[in-house]
């Protein structure tokens, strides 16, 4: 929450009382929701997916942070690739995620290397 970027600016969303009011709002409305759970596993994500077919809504923004490091040296990668892809997506669906550039997928497109891995 304290760091910033390349020119110094927080860019976190309690760097300003604007940016701490757009979350504020996104939240207060239901449209961010919490997520705690194994996401490789058989029922978190796929439970999420039939909730949200059960009520005509989709996925716009998943937000990762770095979950993808541990499935991927866990070897549960194509498990979670398997969950996600039970999720109600559009086109427009964007997956927000934590880029180290270091290989192993990080940092390439989520969706690019969702498809490959489905394949």
């Amino acid at each position: 929450m304290v760091e910033t970027d390349s020119s110094g600016v927080a860019r976190g969303y309690l760097a300003n009382e604007a940016s701490f009011a757009i979350v504020k709002d996104i939240e207060s409305r239901n449209l961010i929701v919490p997520v705690v759970g194994d996401f490789a596993g058989p029922k978190t994500l796929r439970a999420i997916g039939t909730y949200l077919k059960d009520h005509s809504a989709i996925v716009s923004a998943f937000y990762l942070s770095n979950v993808e490091q541990y499935l991927y040296a866990q070897g549960k990668w194509m498990a979670f690739c398997r969950n996600v892809s039970t999720l109600p997506l559009e086109s427009s669906s964007l997956f927000i995620r934590a880029s180290a550039g270091r290989g192993l997928g990080f940092g390439v497109g989520f969706v690019t290397t969702l498809r490959q891995h489905l394949e």
